[in-house]
């Protein structure tokens, strides 16, 4: 029998639960990652040239929710900044940040800026700002490069201010924010001096009187320089990831990604910090930088003809672990230079990637449909609204997917925020994982959950992981039978918590759906305590609904 180490939140080593002693688990398990489960072509795909004529989108953010309203933009509405002006379409002179609508890809003019070259750096704050930075050229050359600056905007498009500092901001290329509502960071990346510069700000209830607290340089030693196609490259995008503290630097120039550690309360510079990701087989000039919804990092290569460029692999969107591997990848355009900005939109349609297109001037969205072929159902990590239990990452549930493996065995699988600790010592370690059926009588009244009128099943599968053991039960509540699963069934591994069922425990009720078109969500708990409408449970996924098993053409169970 295989056994892993497992570091349990305690700090303490204990062996993973893996007693699933079959083939059939290991080899049926569905890929965990993001990009691959993306359409190739794009889902819907949206102008960013405004009524100037503005060109080469760079920046792409989206307007949170809570935004607030009175002004022109709404939550869920797509920015995106020009670099390029329509006068002979030169770098370093675009004005514009359109605002589109993802539903029907109306487009307006949210700002038309005074200082020119909007650059990658967008991004919006909560309580209803926008910031952007520039480098301007006038000539589209490096010879023409200025310095810069950060200019900060109200909901209005209107700007409240603007930040200019020869050493802190020279050429701000690009930013991130770590948005707490009543304080926000921002992180940017200053591709003329190699430098990462945090921003800290107080943000007002009411009003426009951004206070800026402190400007501090926490990274410096990226390689920058001139190129004739991206007139300068440097260190670009950035991704703050709040779990470990860590801001993600896509240093262009180095053809790397870096990682700054305790990036959000340093008071140094951390030179370079740490290689995150170094790969020259996938990576060609990194550029835009964004956490996945499954918690892996994406990065877009630019394809600047001095950084490893490769024409059999342009334009791409590569996936990564914060550990450094390599997951997938995904051309955006078969023209090299066509990528640029990214980020990701978590919504009730599912999880959907939006990228600049700068060959097309577009800005482009991929949404993840339920799949057909035994992928996962992936969401961002999030807890129910109404949870009031520990929010440990073991019970914020990423990823979720049933599947029929070709001799009938149906493999039930979830992915956590966080490792599972299979060998709680104690009660307060208890988890819960209950994945919840519908096969057609899941219609009435059995244990709905606040919020969640998608959610209803007629029968579930409930793994216990407690002091006493890991065991597994089928609850038919049609057929009113419990059935505990032998002892092998359930595999436990880091993130990873997956269940071997015969199919015959889950028979088709009278009036329900035949086998194939079985309906599954999956809900972690911290207690099985039922009082409360849902209290207990920590997250879905689906995190609104139910999503079809999948089973292969032909096989009813």
């Amino acid at each position: 029998m295989l056994r892993a180490k497992k570091k349990s939140r305690r700090g303490a080593y204990r062996p993973a639960c893996q007693t699933l002693e079959t083939r059939e688990l290991l080899s049926g398990m569905p890929p965990l990652d993001f990009i691959n489960a993306l359409p190739n072509a794009p889902t819907a795909s949206f102008s960013t040239i405004p009524p100037n004529g503005d060109v080469n989108p760079y920046g792409v953010a989206v307007v949170p929710d809570g935004f607030p309203r009175g002004g022109p933009l709404q939550a869920g509405e797509i920015l995106v900044s020009n670099f390029n002006s329509s006068a002979n379409n030169f770098q370093g002179t675009g004005t514009t940040i359109v605002a589109i609508q993802p539903n029907t890809g109306q487009q307006s003019v949210f700002f038309q800026s005074q200082l020119p070259g909007l650059a990658t750096g967008l991004g919006v704050l909560k309580r209803g700002f926008v910031i952007v930075g520039n480098v301007p050229t006038t000539d589209g050359t490096f010879g023409t490069i200025g310095q810069g600056a950060l200019q900060i905007l109200n909901r209005h498009g209107r700007v409240v201010t603007t930040l200019a500092d020869p050493s802190l901001l020279d050429g701000p290329w690009d930013l991130a924010v770590n948005d707490h509502g009543s304080t926000a960071q921002v992180f940017v990346s200053n591709v003329l001096n190699g430098t990462i510069t945090r921003i800290d700000l107080k943000i007002p209830g009411r009003g426009d009187g951004v206070v800026i607290q402190s400007v501090t340089r926490i990274g410096s030693g990226y390689t920058t320089h001139s190129d004739p196609a991206a007139v300068v490259v440097g260190p670009t995008g950035l991704a703050f990831d709040p779990r470990n503290g860590v801001l993600y630097v896509a240093s262009t120039a180095d053809n790397a990604i870096y990682g700054i550690p305790n990036a959000s309360r340093t008071r140094g510079d951390h030179g370079t910090g740490f290689v995150a990701y170094a790969d020259n087989s996938h990576l060609h000039g990194p550029v835009g930088l964004t956490l996945a919804p499954n918690g892996d990092l994406l990065t877009t290569n630019g394809d600047a003809p001095t950084v490893n460029p490769d024409p059999n692999q342009p334009s791409e969107v590569v996936e990564f672990t914060p550990r450094g591997q390599f997951v997938g990848q995904l051309s955006l355009d078969p023209a090299q230079g066509a990528a640029f900005g990214l980020t990701t939109i978590v919504g009730k349609q599912g999880p959907t990637l939006v990228t600049v297109e700068d060959v097309t001037n577009t800005v482009d969205l991929r949404t993840i449909a339920f799949r057909s072929d035994g992928g996962l159902v992936q969401k961002a990590p999030q807890f129910y609204e109404h949870y009031v239990g520990p929010h440990l990452a073991e019970l914020n549930v990423v990823a979720a997917g049933v599947r029929q493996t070709p001799n009938g065995t149906l493999i039930l699988t979830g992915r956590m925020q966080g490792p599972i600790d299979a060998s709680p010592t104690s009660a307060a370690g208890n988890a819960f994982y209950v994945f919840g059926f519908n096969r057609g009588a899941g219609t009435g009244d059995i244990a709905p959950f606040f919020n969640r009128p998608g959610i209803r099943f007629d029968a579930v599968v409930a793994v216990s992981v407690t002091p006493t053991g890991v065991t597994a039960t089928v609850n038919d509540f049609v057929n009113k039978t419990r059935t505990a699963l032998p002892a092998g069934s359930v595999r436990i591994q880091d993130r990873i918590i997956q269940v071997a069922l015969d199919p015959s425990l889950l028979p088709p009720v009278p009036g329900g759906v035949p086998f194939n078109r079985y309906q599954f969500n999956l809900w972690p708990r911290s207690s099985l305590n039922n009082a409360g409408m849902g209290q207990y449970v920590a997250s879905f996924d689906p995190a609104f609904g139910m999503a079809p098993i999948f089973s292969p053409p032909g096989r009813r169970g």
